[in-house]
């Protein structure tokens, strides 16, 4: 992960969407915008780690960049978070500054690089 991301600097990433991945659990996800840097990211760090170790849903052909809003969402509250995915029409911009490799359950950062800020 640190060589992937090597000397590039913070990231800011756009999300138009909320969507989710039925489970169970239902898990609710903000959808970036197509990224470049991340897909490269991606291929890099795939580059280096066996699938093996990896979750089928994180492999290369199979990952889908999404930042993680919700997991573990009780049954009864499916419907209410399917139809706040739903109805939400906006855009939310975040600036990412630090790069983490995570373990999880429960999540557990393994390695963490601070990415520069960049020259305007």
């Amino acid at each position: 992960m640190l060589r992937a991301v090597g000397r590039e600097g913070q990231l800011l990433v756009a999300f138009k969407r909320i969507c989710w991945f039925a489970g169970p659990p239902l898990v609710l996800w903000a959808e970036p915008e197509f990224d470049e840097t991340l897909v490269r990211w991606h291929a890099s760090i795939s580059a280096a780690i066996d699938p093996a170790f990896c979750r089928l849903h994180y492999r290369p052909g199979n990952w889908r960049p999404h930042c993680t809003l919700g997991t573990q969402i009780a049954d009864a509250k499916c419907d209410d978070a399917i139809a706040f995915a739903q109805s939400f029409n906006g855009s939310i911009s975040v600036l990412f500054d630090v790069v983490d490799c995570v373990a999880f359950p429960p999540v557990r950062v393994v390695a963490e690089q601070v990415l520069p800020v960049r020259a305007p």
